[in-house]
């Protein structure tokens, strides 16, 4: 809302949303690195194609369903909630099949010694490696592709292999653009 409120009503190009993204991508990276499950929970709103509705879908980040393995659309129909499956990567969720919505028959599917099991600490960058990425990210020169996803993800949040393959990226082009030899 404050993203939209200073690109103001005539947001051609969709720079209003550009913050709120940037937030859902740091969400999404920091649920990667959850040893646990994620339930997203979003409004619906209408699916348009080609001027027309076309069905419905969910109201949030359009790529957000690609970073996900199942997108469930819960209905209430009587007094029981019903479960539709929309998009799926797991074989117990066939697509297009539904079932009654409750913890018990969720886990059942999915697996209850999974959604159950002890969570493991995450070993996160330490202290000198975030110095290091801070430092080199401040003075090399990196295309604006690749400077949005060295800022996708606070370094301080990245995980010790994660933010050390980062490193040895940053390392070589920093070296590559400080030994540069001078024109004769």
């Amino acid at each position: 809302a404050e993203a939209m409120e200073k690109a103001g009503k005539e947001d051609a190009f969709g720079a209003s949303k550009k913050q709120a993204i940037a937030y859902t991508r740091r969400m999404i990276a920091w649920f990667q690195k959850l040893d646990m499950n994620v339930v997203l929970i979003c409004h619906q709103k209408s699916l348009w194609k080609d001027g027309k509705e076309a069905g419905i879908t969910f109201d949030g980040w359009d790529k957000l369903e690609y970073e996900l393995h199942l997108a469930l659309r819960i209905a209430k129909q009587g007094a029981a909630r019903k479960a539709f499956i929309g998009k799926t990567r797991l074989i117990p969720f066939p697509e297009g099949e539904s079932f009654d919505w409750s913890y018990l028959e969720f886990a059942k599917r999915y697996g209850q010694e999974v959604m159950e099991k002890a969570a493991k600490p995450t070993d996160l960058a330490t202290a000198e490696q975030v110095a290091e990425f801070k430092g080199i990210c401040g003075r090399i020169k990196v295309e604006p592709a690749t400077k949005e996803k060295l800022e996708a993800e606070d370094p301080a949040e990245m995980e010790r292999a994660k933010i050390e393959k980062w490193l040895g990226w940053l390392r070589t082009q920093d070296t590559a653009q400080n030994t540069k030899t001078p024109a004769a």
